[in-house]
């Protein structure tokens, strides 16, 4: 099968699948006049379509251009070119109205520009998605109809989240305020908005802790039905998109957690700057040999604005006087020392980073079984829990999964959910194979 030429197609058609600014400003005016609505039979005339394509021009300077055509002609010429693919014409009755490509495109930035991020839309995704993942013919279907889509939704939060974040990085660097109060005040709104950004990102973060469930539940399909290839496909698919995706929310995270500290840097800056600033002032003021001196105290008249309760009628006992010196001056560069970097040493700690990882993933879902567990029959044995484990998991990893799972419900779980621990000493141990770990019979309980 031959590919589709879309990069022949899109070399003759460019400039009228994506016109140029003026042109896109005017259509996204009559998008917005029209209320943006989808796929409505919302006619204009002649003369509103007209008079966007003038208010375009006002706003990018261009309505007094030199042009060999007249006023009409020139719009006749871009009315003409548009109907290939975002302008339809009624010939009854002369109205024009934007086509269905005129309108995924805009709704598209739109979408962009004032996308909303929702958590919770992530997690009733990710419900449906493991809803699918009992019965292999339920998820082909499904994934067939409602995979790209999924995708599509869930990334679209996600790389909305990265932009939102990226442009008030940018803000950081890129700002020249008029005074030190107007620098303040974008920097107080930068910092708000960085915070807003971090609780949203963990919120992201925080709904993907349901997927260590899905993709157990997916590779469990892979081995299971390991000759189905279409199966196969999705569920690889599937994979990568989970991975991608968390892989992006855990970059966005670091991102804003490097921001923050210099988010600090600017505000400690900006004191020292408006400390010298005072000081330089000050010392000015007290060096000026035509200030007025009160001559009952002999105290120097202070400025009207400096309060006068602050004066002392008894001299300051000063153990320590800081040194401003080097806020006032700002120090020598010292260069960093360079250190080579160490190819095996960063492959080798991602790979420990991606198998704490993995385990944590692991210990969540099974955590999120044994409370479910002890919700609906009251009271559960660990031992049959923890065989499950053993039958289930790598067995380099099932010592570690136990560990943890133990530490975070005697730690954790227990207290907050006001369980019953019993230990049976006097049965024998369970003795988990390629490993020294021996598990007294445990029961957990919960009235």
């Amino acid at each position: 099968m031959h590919s589709i030429p879309l990069l022949e197609e899109f070399r003759v058609h460019h400039n009228k699948l994506l016109p140029e600014p003026r042109v896109l400003m005017a259509i996204i005016k009559l998008y917005n006049d029209l209320g943006g609505l989808e796929g409505s039979a919302e006619s204009f005339t002649e003369s509103q379509l007209r008079s966007a394509f003038q208010w375009a021009d006002s706003e990018l300077s261009l309505a007094d251009e030199p042009s060999t055509k007249t006023f009409y002609e020139r719009y006749n010429s871009i009315i003409y070119e548009l109907f290939d693919f975002i302008l339809n014409r009624d010939p009854s009755d002369g109205t024009y109205s934007l086509s269905s490509y005129a309108l995924q495109l805009c709704r598209l930035l739109k979408d962009t520009l004032f996308h909303e991020i929702k958590s919770t839309r992530l997690v009733t995704l990710f419900r449906l998605m493991d809803e699918q993942l009992d019965n292999s013919e339920r998820f082909i279907g499904w994934a067939n109809e409602e995979l790209d889509a999924t995708i599509h939704s869930i990334n679209g939060q996600i790389e909305q989240a990265e932009m939102n974040i990226r442009h008030e990085v940018r803000q950081l660097q890129g700002y020249s305020g008029q005074s030190n109060e107007d620098y303040e005040a974008h920097l107080r709104n930068t910092e708000n908005k960085l915070r807003d950004l971090y609780k949203q990102t963990q919120q992201l973060l925080d709904a993907f802790t349901s997927t260590a469930g899905i993709e157990y539940k997916l590779k469990f399909l892979k081995n299971t039905f390991s000759d189905d290839e279409i199966l196969q496909k999705l569920a690889d698919k599937s994979l990568l998109f989970i991975r991608e995706s968390h892989k992006k929310l855990r970059s966005q995270r670091a991102l804003l957690d490097r921001a923050q500290p210099r988010v600090q840097a600017l505000f400690k800056n900006l004191d020292a700057a408006r400390f010298d600033r005072l000081s330089g002032q000050f010392l000015t003021y007290l060096l000026n040999p035509d200030r007025n001196v009160t001559p009952a105290s002999g105290h120097p008249e202070l400025p009207p604005d400096v309060p006068a309760k602050w004066l002392l009628s008894s001299p300051l006992k000063l153990k320590y006087l800081p040194n401003r010196t080097s806020r006032i001056f700002p120090p020598v560069r010292i260069p960093a020392p360079q250190v080579a970097p160490d190819p095996e040493a960063e492959k080798e700690f991602l790979l420990q980073a991606e198998v704490q990882l993995r385990l944590q993933q692991r210990t969540d879902f099974w955590l999120t079984e044994l409370i479910q567990q002890v919700q609906q029959n009251k009271s559960v044995a660990f031992e049959p829990f923890a065989t499950a484990i053993i039958q289930n998991e790598a067995p380099d990893e099932v010592y570690s999964i136990l560990a943890f799972l133990l530490g975070r419900v005697l730690n954790e779980t227990v207290p907050r959910q006001g369980w019953s621990v019993h230990s049976h000493t006097q049965e024998p141990p369970l003795v988990i194979n390629h490993t020294s770990f021996a598990l007294w019979p445990l029961h957990f309980s919960h009235q």
